[in-house]
Parts: C-alpha cells; structure tokens; sequence
C-alpha cells in the first residue's frame, strides 16, 4: 500500500509490500506519485507470485518436515501432523496459492 506525504514543495511516496523492503521516491506532483505507486506495488505483488509459481506445498512441507521438523524439540507431534495434512488434504498445488482459507476449508474436509 501506497503513502503519500508533502514535504516542503515535494511529494514523498513511499511503498510498503511484506516481503520486500519498503521503496520511496519523490515527486514534484501528486498524479506522478501516485502513478509510480501503482505501476510499483503491480510489479512488486507480481514478483511476489513469481518466486513460489514453481514450489509445491507437498514439497515445502516435505521439507520442512524433513530439516526442519526432525531438529525441535516436540518433532513427533509435528511430523505427525505434517503427515496427516500429507495424507488428506490436496496438497499438490502451488504454494502461492496455498492461502489461510485453503488451508481451514481443506483441514475441515
């Protein structure tokens, strides 16, 4: 999401998008912030999306089970439930598509 500040005879835009660092850059009027803004967070969200377009959530949690899981402390609980979200849900799909409401509507299925 866009911010937009005035300082002195400039427009200070700035652009917050999680897993990026927070972009800014100045302007002279407020159309032109607000088009940069734009045409930013679109490329910003899309880039986003194409990092995890190849990954798979059956081989993220995999993974996570297999080198992440096997390390804590309470590591037979959790491969267990790692394999049971394994076993019945469908989890052969992308992992940017792998939202909360997937998760909660598959988990209760």
């Amino acid at each position: 999401m866009a911010t937009f500040w005035k300082r002195n005879a400039c427009i200070t835009a700035t652009i917050c998008i999680k897993p990026q660092k927070p972009q800014s850059n100045f302007f002279d009027t407020v159309r032109d912030a607000k088009a940069w803004a734009k045409e930013t967070e679109v490329a910003l969200i899309d880039e986003n999306h194409k990092i995890f377009d190849h990954c798979i959530l059956k081989d993220a949690l995999e993974e996570y089970r297999d080198t992440v899981s096997s390390k804590k402390r309470g590591a037979d609980r959790e491969i267990g439930r790692i394999n049971s979200i394994l076993k019945h849900m469908k989890c052969d799909i992308a992992l940017a598509k792998a939202n909360n409401r997937f998760l909660s509507v598959s988990w209760c299925e």
